[in-house]
């Protein structure tokens, strides 16, 4: 491992700064670990990697309070206010029934937000929860001309899960599509043109691009993509996870990193012989 030159650390410094990173829980860590990759890295790399950087969204917990409040602002001004009952539904499939998902942190934490959401959003009472798919089908409510289906998930990435869930919602026959509204704090535009091609009504907080492949015009694009590669090269991250899962190109943190995001903000690697935690680990608890 080299030693990180001056203007990088400045650079970086400067980020965080800029972004209130030096207030988040864990800022130290993050941006100790931020250093020992660089500190791997040559000119060229470096500079990509601050790059990214500085277009990196880290939600934590402590935020998600005016995201969701966006999300509720985002369908009044879309005109998508039932004046019905709204069932909730965290984003999950069949088999995920008894796995912890975000959509279910983010159905949990709505019920402390629903009295500071506007008219006629802020009223617990027109709200109900829709636990599981397999509970779903065994269900007799049944969708009343002004109710409406929220499907609820913190991040929306290639747009694979939610396809997986709209299709099994389909099948139980009993939520037609144009009651169907998905909300997510944060969506790639992949996710998004799927929702548009099925033509569900969507609130989305803050809607991102490709990291690299949607930001940089030629000949920048080419080179800044060889620059990644030689990056996950150098520090072995693993191929299945390359440019993020199906070269999603991510740059966001939320609870929990998600997959898409580029594998050496979050997945632990190697630089020689040395073992290095990313910036942004992405844990997961086994149940036993």
């Amino acid at each position: 491992m080299n030693d990180l030159d001056v203007k990088s650390i400045i650079k970086l410094h400067d980020i965080f700064s800029r972004k209130d990173w030096f207030q988040q829980l864990g800022h130290s860590q993050v941006h100790e670990n931020f250093c020992k990759l660089l500190a791997c890295l040559n000119t060229e790399e470096k500079e990509l990697m601050l790059e990214l950087c500085d277009r990196y969204d880290w939600i934590t917990f402590n935020s998600y309070g005016k995201y969701v409040q966006k999300l509720f602002e985002g369908l009044v001004s879309s005109g998508i206010v039932p004046s019905g009952k709204i069932y909730l539904f965290p984003l999950k499939s069949k088999e995920d029934r008894t796995t912890s998902k975000s959509g279910d942190t983010l159905v949990y934490m709505l019920q402390g937000f629903i009295h500071f959401l506007q008219p006629p959003f802020n009223q617990a009472g027109i709200y109900s929860i829709i636990e599981g798919l397999d509970r779903t089908s065994n269900l007799t409510f049944t969708m009343n001309k002004d109710d409406a289906f929220f499907v609820l998930d913190d991040f929306l990435g290639t747009g694979d899960s939610l396809l997986k869930v709209l299709e099994e919602i389909k099948q139980l026959g009993k939520v037609p599509i144009e009651k169907i509204v998905v909300l997510a704090l944060v969506a790639h535009k992949n996710a998004l043109a799927i929702l548009d091609k099925l033509g569900i009504k969507y609130s989305v907080a803050l809607v991102r691009d490709k990291g690299i492949s949607d930001h940089y015009p030629e000949p920048q694009k080419t080179d800044k993509i060889s620059a990644m590669q030689k990056i996950e090269l150098k520090v072995t991250t693993k191929k299945k996870f390359q440019f993020g899962y199906k070269g999603s190109e991510g740059l966001v943190t939320m609870i929990k990193t998600p997959n898409n995001t580029f594998p050496v903000f979050w997945l632990p690697y190697k630089f020689g012989n040395a073992k290095l935690e990313p910036p942004f680990p992405r844990f997961q608890i086994n149940k036993l």
